[in-house]
């Protein structure tokens, strides 16, 4: 007996959608391990936004089929959160690895509780544990984004990054604040520092710091903008911090505090890049437009966090670039997408991990295991039962 995983093509319910959960060399190299034991079904044209090609696919023993086809399969894996079409088609029983954001999406849970599947939410994972670590998709797609967050930055800006002096005189280098010192925003620095800029950087966490002049940035100092009275109650924000290492989400106070300071303090800045959200919340907005409106003429803004609820930035829009007093600021919810290629490599390993830890071989067969006492199931599987 055979188990079946699929995937299906996502950028017919996502245009902005480029990567894909499985590519042909991650197949292969299962197909190598399980002979006989694994059939891989892929709906037609699921890669060619990353590159990867329906022949490939076969060449390498996947079945390309259609969506239908590839939602029958006993795993199913998808880059996106599925909707509501694709849930009532999903194939009852299946196991279904996605970004289901549980915690912070509880429509989706409701109607995923509605039918007879079991959902694994990666952003549940426990990204701490040892054996957890090839299977955090979070941070692959992180660390993408940080990159192409500066690259499309330096593609918008007018100035080169680097110093550059020549005869007719020297230029200065470009000037980058990157705000969340995250696995986004450190891959942020480390791209702007190799593009040659002067780097500072922020994050609310306490040991943000050592990383950020580890990577040879400038922390910002906040404190030099506010009050002494604001200076304890921002002192209080950096002794605390979410689960997981993660920011937690700022009181009202305390984010008015902030927000006031860092609208004085990108005033002195070329490009402001922003990566800052807060699990099961919207984005904090760190940057009213106050402040927007106190950076220089020509300055270019990447918020990474824009969304429909919101971003960093007052005044941001997902996938678009408003222009407040010739200050760009680019929405970029999805810039691991607009790496595809590389994108869906890291990505599609990731899936490939956290699939495999749900499967259990025995002499004849490969079984959809999920054991309720498993550490990584108990955080990440959303049990549903029939209604």
């Amino acid at each position: 007996m055979t188990i079946s995983i699929g995937i299906i093509n996502e950028k017919t319910k996502k245009a902005s959608e480029g990567r894909v959960a499985l590519t042909p060399q991650i197949i292969k190299s299962i197909l190598g391990r399980f002979e006989g034991k694994v059939d891989f079904l892929v709906e037609t044209d699921s890669g060619v936004s990353s590159y990867n090609y329906n022949e490939e696919y076969k060449e390498v023993g996947a079945r390309v089929v259609s969506q239908d086809e590839a939602l029958g399969a006993d795993i199913l894996l998808l880059v996106n959160t599925p909707d509501q079409g694709i849930i009532k088609s999903i194939k009852k029983g299946a196991l279904v690895v996605s970004f289901f954001n549980s915690t912070k999406n509880q429509g989706i849970v409701e109607e995923l509780k509605k039918e007879n599947f079991q959902a694994v939410d990666i952003n549940n994972l426990p990204r701490k544990l040892s054996n957890a670590q090839s299977m955090d998709a979070l941070t692959s797609q992180s660390s993408i984004a940080g990159y192409k967050a500066v690259i499309t930055a330096a593609a918008e800006f007018s100035k080169i990054f680097p110093m550059l002096t020549t005869a007719a005189g020297t230029i200065r280098p470009t000037s980058v604040l990157v705000l969340g010192a995250g696995i986004a925003g450190l891959q942020a620095i480390a791209t702007a520092k190799r593009l040659g800029a002067a780097v500072t950087a922020f994050d609310v966490r306490p040991e943000a710091k050592e990383e950020v002049l580890s990577l040879g940035a400038r922390f910002l100092d906040l404190f030099s903008y506010i009050s002494d009275e604001e200076k304890v109650i921002l002192s209080s924000i950096n002794r605390k911090q979410g689960a997981g290492g993660l920011a937690r989400k700022l009181t009202p106070e305390e984010l008015a505090i902030q927000r006031k300071a860092t609208d004085k303090a990108v005033g002195s800045f070329d490009i402001l890049i922003t990566t800052a959200q807060v699990p099961g919340s919207s984005p904090p907005e760190f940057v009213s437009m106050q402040g927007v409106q106190n950076m220089k003429s020509g300055s270019v803004i990447v918020d990474m966090a824009a969304s429909d609820k919101g971003g960093n930035i007052e005044g941001s829009k997902p996938n678009q670039i408003v222009v407040i007093k010739d200050v760009k600021i680019i929405g970029a919810p999805d810039l691991a997408s607009e790496v595809a290629a590389a994108s869906s490599a890291l990505l599609a390993k990731n899936f490939m991990d956290i699939a495999l830890h749900f499967i259990k071989e025995t002499e004849d067969e490969l079984v959809v295991n999920i054991d309720s006492e498993d550490e990584l199931a108990k955080s990440m599987v959303i049990t549903l039962e029939s209604a």
